[in-house]
C-alpha cells in the first residue's frame, strides 16, 4: 500500500460539461418558449378587450350631448 491520501477531488469531464450546457440552455428556451406563447395566448383577448372599450368608450363620448350625459 502507498502512503497517498484517498483522492476527494471530483474530477469533471469537458463532456460533462457540455451535456449540463446543453441541458440548461434547452430547459431555459423551452421555459421562455412556453412562457411567451402563454403571454400571447392570455395578453392578446385581453389586449382586443381593452381595445374595444376604448373604442366603445369613444362612440359613447360622441354620442353623448355636449353637456355631458349628466
Amino acid at each position: 500500500m502507498s502512503d497517498q491520501p484517498p483522492q476527494t477531488t471530483l474530477t469533471i469531464g469537458w463532456r460533462t460539461w457540455l451535456a449540463l450546457g446543453l441541458t440548461v440552455t434547452l430547459s431555459l428556451t423551452v421555459a421562455l418558449t412556453f412562457s411567451g406563447i402563454l403571454t400571447v395566448a392570455l395578453g392578446l383577448p385581453l389586449a382586443w378587450r381593452i381595445d374595444r372599450a376604448s373604442y366603445s368608450w369613444a362612440e359613447q363620448a360622441e354620442a353623448a350631448p355636449e353637456g355631458g350625459p349628466w
